[in-house]
Order: structure tokens, then sequence, then C-alpha cells
């Protein structure tokens, strides 16, 4: 193709927004910060030249600014939404997650735990929240 093909697997999805997903610590060192991560690699991602985008779902598409962009979009509105809720009192990545996912299964929480835990960190990245664990409980609350 004479504009170039870019693998770009699960990292920019055009039909669904991609999941980071909350990861252990290993060997005692801090845990990494996916989402924060993320947002990271898509801000790098969006400054190439990647052509036609070959997505681990759904078609090829050549505009990835526009779905990077589209991606970013809708982190920031969760941001916002989780800020709010810090802000009405809820401390916990569980709190925050059963309160975004109601219906989410038991079975399925660590999706939940994932995306709650990750909005988190990067409101705390950017200074708005500060974290500790009280009583082995990760808790957040406004910087």
């Amino acid at each position: 193709h004479a504009k170039g093909m870019t693998f770009v697997g699960d990292h920019i999805l055009q039909t669904s927004n991609p999941n980071p997903l909350l990861r252990r610590t290993v060997d005692g060192k801090p845990r990494a910060k996916a989402l924060v991560e993320y947002r990271d690699s898509l801000r790098r991602s969006r400054e190439l030249d990647l052509g036609v985008c070959l997505p681990g779902h759904g078609p090829p598409f050549e505009n990835h600014v526009a779905v990077i962009d589209g991606i970013m979009a809708k982190h920031d509105k969760r941001t916002k939404q989780v800020m709010e809720l810090v802000e009405r009192g809820l401390d916990t990545p569980f709190d925050v997650s059963r309160t975004l996912f109601p219906k989410l299964p038991m079975q399925n929480i660590h999706l939940g735990l994932s995306i709650a835990v990750g909005h988190l960190e990067l409101l705390e990245e950017a200074g708005q929240l500060r974290s500790e664990h009280v009583d082995g409980v990760l808790r957040f609350s406004i910087a």
C-alpha cells in the first residue's frame, strides 16, 4: 500500500474503547499505571505516520489521529465523571467501580476496577488526587 500499513492491534481501536487492565506488582516494584502509560503511548502514536492501521478488532482505518482523539475524549469524559464521584465522597476503587458499573457481574469486577483505578491514577498524576493505603485499602482523596 502506498501509504504504508501499521499493525496497531488492540492499541488503537476504532470500533471499541481499549481497556488497559490493572496489573499486579512484580518483584516488589511499584505497580504499573496502565491507563497513564496507555495515554502516553497514544500521544506518541498520534505523532507518527501510521498509514493504514490494522486493528485487532474491526476494519482497517486510515484516520488514526481522529481515532486517538476520540479515545482520549472518552477517557477525559470518564476521568471527569470519576473526579465528581470522589468529590461526592467515594474514595476507593471498588466504590467508584460499583457506582460506574452497578450491573457489572462480580466475575468481571477486574474490568471495572481497571477502569476506576486507571482514571483515579490519571487524576493523581495530574495533581488533583492523592492516594494512600489505609488498613490495606487503597483510598483516594482530593489533593
